[in-house]
């Protein structure tokens, strides 16, 4: 096996802060780890905006990447749109905003996992079409964010939705970033 098996696990991860800890540059070693785990491997960023998923997460990723070592920078092909792994096209993760539910469908692999990034930003009409596309076993979905508004399906996972969740709170005034 190349993942825990998420049918043993729950399938859905959500992790709240506020700004400053580290959310996003630690999804940027989770998703390129869960990538490598299986050849051919999919993963998708979304966000409610494509500066999130463009200007910050790329961009940390990059970063990121070009920090470590050699045979890791040559390893990952980062454009705008997508990060995939060099010389092969299907292996990668796509990036797409959160604005309809449509933006969501399409992408389908073994292992996918998708990262919602500012997932308190993503209206509850999207939510349904997320979770929708993690339908195999090893499938995972991690929303990550500020708890903003106590009106959204992120405040729901920390709330009276947390029994279908893993749930992690990072406390901005524990972290050494802020």
């Amino acid at each position: 096996e190349t993942f825990a098996p998420c049918d043993k696990l729950k399938k859905l991860i959500a992790v709240k802060s506020g700004n400053g800890p580290g959310k996003t540059a630690a999804s940027t070693v989770v998703m390129p780890f869960r990538l490598l785990q299986r050849m051919n491997n999919k993963g998708l960023i979304t966000s409610p905006t494509r500066r999130q998923v463009q200007d910050v997460w790329i961009s940390e990723l990059t970063k990121r990447v070009a920090a470590g070592p050699v045979e890791r920078q040559q390893m990952f092909d980062i454009q705008a749109t997508r990060v995939r792994v060099r010389g092969f096209p299907k292996w990668e993760i796509q990036t797409a905003t959160s604005v309809k539910p449509e933006n969501m469908q399409g992408v389908h692999d073994e292992g996918l996992t998708i990262l919602v990034d500012e997932a308190s930003g993503i209206e509850r009409k999207i939510w349904p079409a997320l979770k929708g596309t993690i339908t195999q076993p090893e499938n995972l979905l991690i929303a990550i964010g500020n708890p903003n508004d106590r009106d959204t399906e992120f405040f729901d996972m920390f709330n009276k939705d947390s029994v279908l969740y893993h749930t992690a709170t990072w406390n901005s005034e524990d972290s050494p970033n802020v």
